[in-house]
């Protein structure tokens, strides 16, 4: 169990994408050779059966397309802001911007980081295509001479990054998914969010179609289900009474009717269904 809160908690959560120009490069693929079809030989390169027709890609193989966020952040008066962020806005922004401003934030915040499977995946994908691109990320990367003495972000035993999955879970077939932990614990599942997206397998398929929105709505749910698994991993630990768990879900209660007050349709589905669940 993780021993401390810090001011700043980003509950974040990456979806990516096959990346084609890094399949035509490393399978010397023709240059006119449609997306799709270079997807379908990087799946094929990495063992698809008829049974398996997508295997799980290198996470260097692939590019990152959204990034969400969800803060929580007490300020000097002890009040509590919950914010949700999430990038892209439009299908016109790089990968490299994308970065750039998760970089920026973290280094800006200097959050404690939470995810779901995010040491052995979302924060592999961030090092990989950051150091893929050129780009530099020292707030990430710096760390302290002794643990305790400020964020590091790579320490095993670190509370500067919790993997609730590595927390919660065990191994291999043993380990349950994100998905599975949301709706054991009266949470929506993925596919009651309002998004039209069920998992990530469908992720490729948005992307093919530039669908960017639809991702990153998606993206925005499960970062919300981290936060949510994260709060009440916290109250199970005592970092939170039941007065005041009740409290940090009505924070996001209100996110999420802000949220949709500003048109965003999977927000307002979500908050239904989460009430549903609760009843």
């Amino acid at each position: 169990m993780f021993r401390s809160i810090q001011p700043t908690v980003w509950a974040f959560d990456c979806e990516w994408a096959p990346d084609a120009a890094a399949g035509r490069r490393l399978l010397d693929l023709p240059p006119d050779l449609p997306e799709s079809d270079v997807f379908e030989a990087m799946w094929t390169a990495a063992g698809a059966t008829a049974d398996r027709p997508r295997p799980y890609l290198k996470t260097a193989w692939c590019r990152l397309v959204s990034i969400a966020v969800v803060e929580r952040r007490v300020d000097d008066l002890g009040n509590v802001h919950v914010h949700l962020c999430s990038v892209p806005k439009t299908d016109e922004d790089s990968e490299q911007m994308l970065l750039n401003a998760f970089f920026g934030g973290l280094a800006r915040r200097r959050p404690q980081l939470v995810g779901y499977n995010s040491q052995g995946a979302d924060l592999k994908v961030l090092l990989q295509r950051g150091v893929i691109h050129g780009l530099a990320a020292p707030g990430l990367c710096e760390r302290p001479a002794r643990p305790w003495e400020g964020p590091d972000y790579f320490y095993p035993h670190s509370d500067w990054h919790i993997d609730l999955m590595r927390l919660l879970g065990g191994r291999g077939a043993t380990c349950p998914t994100l998905a599975d932990m949301a709706v054991l614990a009266g949470l929506p599942a993925k596919g009651e969010a309002g998004t039209g997206v069920s998992g990530g397998h469908d992720v490729a398929d948005l992307w093919l179609r530039r669908e960017v929105i639809a991702i990153r709505h998606y993206n925005e749910i499960d970062a919300l289900l981290t936060y949510l698994l994260w709060l009440r991993t916290a109250h199970f630990g005592g970092h939170f009474s039941a007065s005041d768990y009740a409290c940090e879900e009505g924070y996001v209660e209100r996110l999420l009717e802000q949220g949709s007050d500003a048109g965003a349709e999977h927000l307002q589905a979500f908050l239904e269904r989460w009430r549903a669940c609760s009843a």
